[in-house]
This record gives C-alpha cells, sequence and structure tokens, in this order.
C-alpha cells in the first residue's frame, strides 16, 4: 500500500511531466506575473553577489526561474521538490545562466541535503504548508544564515504565528514565526 508522501509524489511527478511552468497551470501563462511577481522580485532585486537561495516546492521551478530575471548573475539556487520536476524553460537558458540552478527531485523539506548555514534567503511558492512543519521548519532554520530571510507565498493561511501577512504571502526576517509555528505543529 502506498503511503501518503508517496502518492502526492506520483501525482505531482506526473503533472510537472506535463511541461506546466506552475501549480496554477491555467493562469499567469508559463510564469507568474502581476503582485504575485513584483511580490519575488522585491527579494531578489536585493541578493548580493554571490548569495545562496532554496526553493523549497519548486515544482518545475517558476520562483528559480523570476530569481534569474532579477538577481545579480553570481546568485546561484538549489531548488527542491518532493517530485520529479521537468523544468522545459532550464533548456532555453545560456549555458551559464542554467548553472545558477541546480534542481533536486524526489527530496523532502523535511530532511534537507545541504549544510548547515548555507543559504541567504529560502522561499516557498505553494509549498511549505504542505509539508510536516515539525520537521521541515527546523530543517529551513538550520539551512538558513545568520540574518537570512525565509519568503513564502502560501495556497493557505498557515497555522497559528506561522499565518501570512497580507492577502497572501508573507516574509519572516529572523523566522521568529517559523520557530514559533514549528513549536506549535510538533506540540
Amino acid at each position: 500500500m502506498e503511503t501518503q508522501v508517496e502518492v502526492r509524489k506520483a501525482v505531482w511527478s506526473r503533472y510537472w511531466s506535463h511541461g506546466v511552468a506552475h501549480s496554477c497551470g491555467g493562469s499567469y501563462g508559463n510564469r507568474y506575473d502581476g503582485a504575485l511577481a513584483h511580490f519575488w522580485r522585491s527579494h531578489f532585486d536585493s541578493m548580493s553577489p554571490g548569495a545562496r537561495m532554496l526553493d523549497i516546492a519548486t515544482g518545475n521551478g517558476a520562483v528559480p526561474q523570476l530569481m534569474l530575471d532579477s538577481a545579480p548573475a553570481t546568485v546561484a539556487c538549489d531548488a527542491i521538490d518532493l517530485a520529479l520536476p521537468e523544468p522545459a524553460w532550464l533548456a532555453d537558458l545560456a549555458p551559464n545562466r542554467r548553472r545558477q540552478v541546480r534542481f533536486h527531485g524526489q527530496q523532502a523539506a523535511e530532511s534537507l541535503p545541504f549544510a548547515d548555514a548555507s543559504f541567504d534567503l529560502v522561499t516557498s511558492q505553494y509549498g511549505l504548508e504542505y509539508t510536516d512543519l515539525a520537521r521541515s521548519v527546523p530543517e529551513v532554520l538550520r539551512v538558513l544564515r545568520p540574518g537570512a530571510r525565509y519568503a513564502c507565498s502560501p495556497t493557505m493561511p498557515m497555522p497559528g504565528p506561522c499565518s501570512s501577512r497580507g492577502p497572501s504571502w508573507g516574509i519572516w526576517p529572523g523566522c521568529r514565526d517559523l520557530q514559533a509555528c514549528s513549536r506549535r505543529d510538533s506540540a
């Protein structure tokens, strides 16, 4: 019998294999625009040269694709997803730009394969809220560098102190709310 995680992995791998750019397949065209794109670009515009970003539940990489538009050419992005991403847009990039983004398929947010204090920005577009927050939030906190940021745009309000700020997205500098969310979720 398949576990819930195995079913999610299979369903989302099948979805991404159809070449959709993001999880809102019937909207935004091939990439996010409007207020959502502005929200993400506001974070990428302020990234320093050489910074590292982690995108959790990346799917076919809509958020990393926006990052490439705004961040300095020396910013690197690791993008993880429980499913097997198939980002068609990556093939259209010049090799030096393509090397800025590394996809890690079949990777759970609850056990990140990165060293402590590795990232300056961790993002999640419609994803972290579907993980086991008691396990994934401590992992996010572990891989964030001191003074780093976590930014998300959840599909639904996250519980308790993890509720988003603004109409449907939020950022938590210092991650105090993420820590409280982790404690609440594990209680």
